[in-house]
């Protein structure tokens, strides 16, 4: 059977254009969900058990999503209930009972752990996970990890970890926050933790990302366009805009009382510029 689909969706890694060996040659038509990294911000003024318990589902629900975060105050406090939290998961058979199952193969852990360890010689802290867990030595797992004292430079802030880790980095402010948050090759998604209704519509404007969550994240729904920015992805998936992008345009004009048009070959005389032009009205 000769299948020649029209157009094919991919979810993959980040280095996919390069590895396919033409970058732009075999995007099109395709759409391309190639995830990456994302930032969470959060503020002083926000309930910091809320904030963590929004948090944790951010980053262990989806571990491409939210890996990377920017916090602007009370940051001590919220490192130590976001590691409480952290440390209830259980590492398991996606079947059992468990939140965190493994990662999709030896190479990601391999990377993972990479990654964690090139960050902590670096000088940044694992205060939970960073490690195979040792109830866990079959299958490809990993402790969910938080990382304090990253700085941006880090692999860790630099490449797709695609694993359970939370890269945390202190910033002085609101606009620092940002403008880390979107220096990165990825921008999937962000979620943002506020009272404050203005800096909320501010970071949903300036944040880089192809989809910002503010105080509830990973909502999703059919209606609404799923996919990245930058190096994070290619057109959308869902929504009106993804429909479109798996419809072709196609112009029909009907007449439905055809007849000789005076405006069909050959032109009147008149109609030529020595005998005073077509007139229009």
């Amino acid at each position: 059977m000769d299948f020649s689909p029209d157009r094919v969706s991919f979810f993959v890694n980040p280095d996919f254009r390069e590895m396919a060996g033409d970058k732009h040659a075999i995007i099109d038509p395709a759409t391309l969900e190639t995830v990456g990294y994302s930032a969470v911000a959060t503020e002083a003024e926000i309930d910091a058990t809320l904030t963590v318990a929004n948090e944790a589902q951010a980053e262990w629900k989806r571990l491409d999503a939210k890996s990377r975060a920017k916090h602007l105050h009370a940051v001590d406090r919220f490192v130590d209930l976001l590691a409480e939290r952290t440390r209830k998961l259980r590492t398991g058979n996606g079947m059992a009972e468990s939140e965190i199952g493994p990662v999709v193969s030896e190479a990601a852990r391999a990377k993972v752990m990479r990654l964690v360890d090139d960050a902590v010689a670096n000088g940044a802290k694992a205060v939970a996970g960073g490690r195979v867990p040792p109830s866990r030595n079959v299958g490809w797992f990993y402790e969910p990890t938080i990382l304090t004292g990253v700085t941006p430079e880090m692999a860790i802030c630099r490449e797709e970890c695609f694993g359970p880790v939370a890269a945390i980095c202190r910033v002085s402010d609101f606009d620092e926050a940002i403008r880390l948050a979107n220096d990165s090759p990825f921008g999937l998604g962000a979620s943002v933790f506020t009272t404050d209704l203005e800096e909320a519509m501010e970071a949903a404007e300036r944040l880089e990302a192809g989809m910002v969550w503010i105080n509830n994240p990973l909502i999703d729904n059919d209606a609404l366009p799923f996919g990245g920015w930058k190096a994070s992805g290619l057109g959308r998936e869902l929504g009106r805009q993804g429909l479109d992008a798996f419809r072709r345009s196609k112009m029909v004009v009907i007449d439905h009382k055809p007849t000789i048009q005076g405006r069909w070959y050959p032109y009147p005389d008149s109609w030529f510029p020595k005998h005073g032009g077509r007139k229009h009205v």
